[in-house]
């Protein structure tokens, strides 16, 4: 098992065959991911400090062609700071999603979501130079994102740090979010 501490709220753990036999993950559906999950942790906070015994996380896992997997391990906040809804016991350790097709409402746009507003200007910059023309608008989530509205994707926002969400995001982001300006990038690749 190698263990890389990417920051403070993020690790990544690389698990070869016999690290999966050894911790019995070959059989992700099984009662003995939790457990093995904490042994992972447990491992973790004594090689490299990276402590989630305070904190909630969610836990990405990528198989490997080879055998063995990637896990990505983010620590989401405090459990002091989560509402009591959330702070059951089935939660107190890890949020575990199975990536499946899922039924969504396509609504036509394409929505990026960036963290940093500059990150979000720099896109739209790029996309003005490259003579984008399509429909696009800006929002501002009062969470702390950005996002990014157009009618077809880019690479550019994923150049920016940019994240493609879901097209049933624009009924959110419409519902939730303050409009920053309509024909954004125009406007805001200006001011980049």
């Amino acid at each position: 098992m190698e263990l890389i501490m990417i920051n403070d709220t993020k690790l990544k753990v690389m698990l070869d065959p016999s690290d999966m036999d050894d911790l019995s993950m070959n059989d992700i559906h099984r009662d003995n991911t939790r457990r093995a999950l904490t042994a992972i942790l447990e491992a973790a906070r004594e090689q490299c400090g990276f402590d989630t015994s305070h904190s909630r996380i969610f836990v990405q896992m990528y198989p490997c062609r080879r055998g063995g997997c990637e896990l990505f391990v983010t620590k989401m906040q405090r459990r002091e700071e989560t509402s009591m809804l959330r702070a059951g016991a089935e939660r107190t350790i890890t949020e575990y999603r199975k990536y499946e097709p899922e039924r969504r409402y396509h609504s036509g746009h394409v929505i990026y979501a960036f963290r940093e507003l500059g990150y979000l200007l720099s896109t739209c910059a790029c996309l003005l130079t490259s003579g984008y023309g399509g429909i696009s608008s800006a929002w501002h989530d009062p969470a702390g994102d950005y996002y990014l509205s157009l009618d077809k994707e880019t690479f550019f926002a994923g150049e920016h740090f940019g994240r493609l969400c879901p097209s049933s995001m624009y009924y959110y982001i419409n519902e939730h979010c303050r409009l920053i300006c309509q024909d954004a990038v125009p406007i805001l690749g200006n001011l980049a």
